[in-house]
C-alpha cells in the first residue's frame, strides 16, 4: 500500500528546500554583486580642498576644491531675485518664491573632457531643508548673447584645462536665503559620483 500523506510530505520538504536555497542564491548574489557594484559606480564621497584651507575641513565661498575631474570655487550668491532672464534674449523666468544664484567656476583638471551638471546640486536654507537646483532658471539665468554658445552651464562639456563660468538657481521662499550648498559632480568614464557640501557664510 503506498503511503501518499508520506509522499506529499516529502515534496512539502523538498519544495521548501528549494525554495530556501534560490532565496539565499539571491540574497547572495545581491550582497556579493548588485549592491558592491551599484556602491562602486555610484558613490565616491566628499571631495578634499584644492587650495586657501585646510583638508577635509569644509570649502567656502572663493576657495577652490576637488571635486572629482574637477576644480570648483563658489564665487558668491545673492538671493531675493523676483526675475531672470533677458526679455531681448530668450524671455524672463520668474520663481514660485524668490530665487538665489550661485555663482561657480569650474576648472577641468583631468586629463579627458568632462561634464557639468548642475541639476543634481542641492541647496540648504535656514531651517536645513533642501531644495534642488532649477534647470529652467539655469537656462534663463545664464542666457549668451553669442549663439555659438549654448544657454546654461547645464550638461556643457569642459575640456582639461578649460573652465565653465556661470550661476547655479534656486527657487526658495521668500524672506528665505541659503546656507550652504551640495555640489556634485559625475565622472561619465568611471560612472562615479563625487559630492562636496560648500557653505555660504563668509
Amino acid at each position: 500500500m503506498v503511503d501518499i500523506s508520506g509522499r506529499k510530505l516529502a515534496k512539502g520538504i523538498y519544495e521548501l528546500a528549494t525554495a530556501a536555497l534560490m532565496i539565499f542564491g539571491f540574497l547572495y548574489f545581491y550582497d556579493h554583486f548588485y549592491k558592491n557594484t551599484s556602491s562602486a559606480t555610484q558613490t565616491v564621497g566628499t571631495g578634499t580642498v584644492v587650495q586657501g584651507t585646510i583638508a577635509n575641513q569644509m570649502p567656502k565661498i572663493g576657495v577652490a576644491f576637488k571635486n572629482g575631474q574637477f576644480s570648483i570655487v563658489v564665487r558668491g550668491f545673492t538671493c531675493g531675485l523676483r526675475s531672470i532672464g533677458n526679455a531681448n534674449l530668450g524671455g524672463t523666468m520668474q520663481p514660485q518664491g524668490q530665487f538665489c544664484s550661485v555663482s561657480v567656476r569650474a576648472t577641468n583638471i583631468s586629463k579627458t573632457p568632462a561634464e557639468f551638471d548642475d541639476t543634481t546640486d542641492t541647496g540648504y536654507d535656514l531651517s536645513g531643508r533642501q531644495f534642488t537646483a532649477s534647470a529652467s532658471a539655469d537656462i534663463y539665468g545664464n542666457e549668451s548673447s553669442n549663439l555659438a554658445v549654448p544657454d546654461g552651464i547645464n550638461g556643457t562639456s569642459v575640456n582639461p584645462t578649460f573652465s565653465v563660468v556661470g550661476n547655479i538657481y534656486f527657487d526658495l521662499p521668500q524672506g528665505d536665503t541659503l546656507t550652504k550648498i551640495q555640489v556634485q559632480t559625475a565622472n561619465t568614464a568611471t560612472l562615479n559620483l563625487y559630492s562636496t557640501i560648500v557653505s555660504l557664510s563668509h
